[in-house]
């Protein structure tokens, strides 16, 4: 199990990096509505 809690740590920092993009441009794009 341990193990298994690694790798998912290691990829989880990708995902991270990955869902910060993607709320950063989610909110961009309501920004950018709301300016409309």
């Amino acid at each position: 199990d341990e193990d298994e809690h690694g790798n998912v740590k290691s990829g989880s920092t990708v995902w991270s990096a990955v869902k910060t993009i993607l709320i950063a441009d989610l909110v961009m794009s309501l920004d950018n509505v709301i300016a409309i």
